[in-house]
């Protein structure tokens, strides 16, 4: 069995076997990490990834359950190609798996990241590394140990608040993450290493003809820039305003419902 085949019965054996009672144990899954504690980046254990807990209704389908689950599964396959050795660890297995099903992605993801090029993005300050697929659907963004330790402990609250976006009409204007690995290798002949820790996220610009294009952090200061007019420029939040005060007077009913939920989100999710 290759690791795909692999991945997909294990996975399939969660989904059977871990539907949430209200107050579920730990779970271990053999030739897997502790599903109870997350791993960190050299391996130690974390403490319990503890989900919201305020309460919320109960699922109303097998996805919504998925992405309403306390704790997370975390697997780690290993192959190699020559000399090198390879890893990739998939966090959060099953949620991950049910908000790419509820997005309708799942089906092309893999073919998706199988062929990705080095994307030199505009507008950001924290040099990450990003790529993006050849297909334009997909971006992923290399994170630091920091990031990485801060997304393993909050994932459960992203979940839920997802869950709450998907079935729940909470407006949100998240770009959706659909996946995040730790990925490396290491070549005992060369003696080269390397180790990453990525962020897979929807491109919203597939398939989509834009005339602006903002980076925006829910933030008046210092988010502004002189536009200059280019093609793909990325704007700041200051620069937003503007836009739309100077827009004002051309906007009808449903153009101030639109902006008035677009505000009431950035405020929230900032």
């Amino acid at each position: 069995m290759n690791s795909s085949q692999d991945y997909e019965a294990k996975l399939k054996t969660i989904k059977i076997s871990e539907h949430p009672p209200a107050a579920p144990s730990p779970s271990r899954i053999e030739g897997t990490p502790d599903t109870s504690k997350p791993c960190s980046r050299d391996g130690d254990k974390d403490q319990l990834s503890q989900g919201p807990q305020t309460p919320t209704l109960p699922p109303s389908n097998d996805i919504e359950a998925a992405l309403l689950r306390p704790t997370g599964t975390h697997m780690k396959y290993q192959f190699q190609e020559g000399s090198a050795n390879f890893f990739c660890k998939i966090f959060y297995a099953e949620q991950f798996d049910a908000l790419r099903t509820n997005c309708g992605c799942d089906e092309h993801y893999i073919q998706s990241l199988s062929r990705c090029l080095k994307w030199d993005s505009s507008g950001g300050k924290s040099k990450s590394a990003f790529l993006k697929t050849l297909d334009n659907r997909l971006v992923l963004k290399q994170m630091s140990r920091n990031e990485m330790d801060a997304f393993v402990k909050l994932a459960p609250f992203y979940f839920e608040y997802m869950s709450q976006a998907f079935f729940h009409e909470l407006p949100t204007v998240l770009a959706k993450i659909l996946g995040f690995y730790q990925i490396g290798s290491k070549n005992p002949v060369t003696g080269k290493t390397m180790k990453m820790d990525v962020l897979v996220m929807e491109n919203l610009f597939y398939e989509r003809k834009t005339t602006r294009i903002f980076d925006l952090k829910g933030s008046m200061r210092n988010r502004h820039v002189q536009s200059t007019g280019k093609e793909n420029e990325v704007l700041l939040d200051e620069n937003l305003v503007e836009c739309m005060i100077s827009n004002l007077s051309l906007a009808n009913l449903q153009s101030f419902t639109n902006r008035l939920c677009l505000s009431v989100s950035i405020r929230r999710e900032s």
